[in-house]
């Protein structure tokens, strides 16, 4: 990933992967950079959300949907309800 701009005004950054191209297919991890993933859905359309991949113990913030009103969180709002289970270890 290589920055390309930064909006200090409005808080954005610009990235973009031109470099190293990646090719999405079915129920498949693709690394955009160090610890950060794109998981494809096991399904013929396709359907992707990018992650952290988090391997050791420890605090972490997780931020989704900002509720108001009459609002309800589920996975397809909230990647918090992601449980990921590696060698011995959940997170």
């Amino acid at each position: 990933m290589t920055i390309r701009s930064v909006d200090a005004t409005n808080g954005v950054i610009t990235m973009d992967n031109k470099d190293n191209a990646i090719t999405l297919s079915k129920n498949k991890d693709s690394a955009l950079m160090a610890g950060v993933k794109i998981k494809t859905a096991d399904n013929d359309t396709l359907r992707f959300y990018i992650y952290k991949d988090i391997t050791e113990p420890g605090d972490y913030q997780i931020r989704g949907a900002v509720a108001t009103g009459d609002f309800c969180w589920n996975p397809q709002n909230f990647a918090g309800f992601l449980l990921r289970y590696k060698e011995g270890y959940r997170h």
